[in-house]
């Protein structure tokens, strides 16, 4: 069954996990409400040019957006078969408050106003790790019953605060507990408590059906020292405005006061994730 099968029903079957649920429901929504959406994408160093974007021609190229995976070029095969196999549609990418570096070498955060005209989904873990057996548990060996399960566990993008409320409010007391340990119960296919699992197999991945801009609701962003050397490079070599004297998108992106480290951060996902926390009062 999916994480969240039957949740209010195996809460309230405990009175002391229904005492603490009913305790830490109102906080569990205001960290709902605030909690903004990360995308890790990056320079894509060692891979042959003609296979993948980096982030910095998004930066340079019309149209200045986190792409779908229908840009081939941007997201992998992989993604693709993850998607065609749970039937979520050609999708841009993002985690709820955390930052994953094997994406990549930037952390762009968004705040929740970033949702507004999108389409999309959510799941309580990572799709593409379900598929690639990143995440463990009592799950389904055969790919068809995999992929069932990864399609009975979406949820709207339009109720997924709510439901995303509910499960903090549920398994993590300690609201840090999300960024810091691991759920305290375990969920019915034991995926949880898995040794092994990281936090991929309890992170909410929400789904835009849709392109994001780069700029549209941007509230932070973190990168490692060499992305942020680039970046420079490329300033340099970038003329700063155009003939009507608007900013390029280049120098519009790093001058926009978003920076979370200027001078960017070896363990820059963990720095996204604290300025997360602290951002929401945690």
């Amino acid at each position: 069954m999916p994480p969240l099968t039957d949740l209010a029903q195996r809460v309230a079957a405990d009175p002391d996990w229904a005492e603490g649920y009913r305790n830490a429901l109102p906080e569990g929504h205001r960290l709902a409400r605030a909690i903004p959406l990360v995308h890790v994408t990056g320079l894509r160093d060692g891979v042959a040019p003609d296979l993948c974007v980096a982030f910095e021609r998004l930066l340079l190229d019309e149209p200045h957006e986190i792409s779908t995976s229908d840009h081939m070029k941007y997201c992998s095969d992989a993604t693709r078969n993850a998607e065609d196999l749970i039937g979520l549609g050609r999708s841009a990418y993002f985690f709820a408050g955390r930052a994953c570096p094997v994406f990549g070498d930037v952390a762009l955060a968004y705040s929740a106003e970033c949702e507004t005209g999108h389409t999309g989904s959510a799941t309580p873990f990572d799709t593409g790790g379900l598929i690639l057996g990143y995440i463990l548990g009592n799950l389904p060996a055969d790919s068809v019953d995999l992929a069932r399960f990864g399609r009975e566990s979406l949820i709207r993008l339009d109720i997924w605060r709510d439901t995303f409320a509910e499960y903090i409010a549920a398994y993590f007391p300690d609201r840090v507990g999300y960024w810091t340990g691991r759920p305290v119960r375990s969920d019915p296919e034991e995926i949880y408590q898995r040794p092994g699992n990281s936090y991929r197999a309890w992170t909410f991945e929400v789904r835009f059906s849709e392109g994001h801009s780069i700029y549209r609701h941007l509230s932070g962003w973190c990168a490692r020292e060499a992305f942020m050397t680039e970046l420079r490079r490329l300033l340099d070599l970038t003329p700063l405005t155009g003939p009507d004297g608007v900013p390029s998108p280049l120098e519009r992106f790093l001058l926009s006061g978003r920076l979370i480290t200027p001078a960017g951060d070896p363990d820059f996902c963990g720095r996204m994730e604290q300025w997360i926390q602290a951002t929401l009062g945690l």
